[in-house]
This record gives C-alpha cells, structure tokens and sequence, in this order.
C-alpha cells in the first residue's frame, strides 16, 4: 500500500508542476544527441499542426510557423534552441493592436511570450502544452 501512495505522490508532482508567473523560456533535459532532438522538434511541429519557418542544421535551431488565437489577432511562433540532451522553446507574439496616442496610429509589434495574465497567458499555454509533448524533465525559466 505505501508503495503505491509513494509512486501516486511521485507522479502527480511530475505532472503538476506549477509554473511560476513570468514564465519565458522553457527547458527539456533528456538523453538524446542533439541531432536526435533536431528531429523530434521538426516532427512533433508538424504532427501538431505547425509548419517551419526556417531552421538551422549548423546550429540546431528551429522557428515554427505564426499561429492565430482563435477569436482574437493574437500571432505567435515558437523558437527552440537544440543542444545534446536539452530542447530549449521560448517564443514571440504580436498582440496586433493600433494605439492611437495623439491622433498618430501605431502598430503592436512582437513581444516574448510570457506567463503574466490574460489572453498573452493563453499563449504560453499553447507554448507550455507543445513543451510538455516533448518528453524530458522540464525546467521553467522566469524573471
């Protein structure tokens, strides 16, 4: 009996991890080389609907196509830096909003996606659901 209440614990905490408000970048720690991680990365993008912008062999970066919100002119894209044993996804989104100050309309431009609250939160989300897809301890980073 305690040793199923002991792996039970072990499990939720795994899964339940709460991430930390200010949350930008998120860290995958796993086994594979870095050319494995390469193509787990490029694979699971297309499996979930993204196309690629651009990658880079050399370096082992990749940039997903911009997504929409749906219901809102939100974009966004992830960006995932690739090391031996470490995926690295952090990523940007446009707002896509005119503000007028003084009569002079100004463009959103992109900003980092981070976990702080409203619909931008529904972002991260996004971007914290395709991390958790890639298989690893996961390490959030937060100013």
């Amino acid at each position: 009996m305690w040793r199923f209440l002991v792996v039970f614990l072990f499990t939720s905490h795994c899964f339940a991890q709460e991430v930390p408000n200010h949350t930008w970048k998120i860290v995958i720690k796993d086994s594979l080389s870095a050319d494995r991680n390469f193509e787990l990365v490029n694979q699971t993008l297309k499996t979930n609907g993204f196309s690629i912008e651009s990658k880079d062999l050399s370096n082992k970066s990749v940039r997903s196509s911009m997504k929409q919100i749906d219901n809102s002119s939100i974009t966004y894209f992830f960006k995932f830096e690739i090391r031996d044993g470490v995926i690295e996804v952090a990523g940007e989104l446009n707002p896509n909003t005119a503000i007028y100050i003084n009569g002079v309309k100004t463009q959103s431009t992109f900003i980092t996606i981070e976990n702080w609250g409203g619909r931008f939160t529904e972002v991260f989300n996004k971007m914290n659901d395709f991390a958790l897809k890639l298989r690893g301890s996961h390490t959030y980073i937060f100013d």
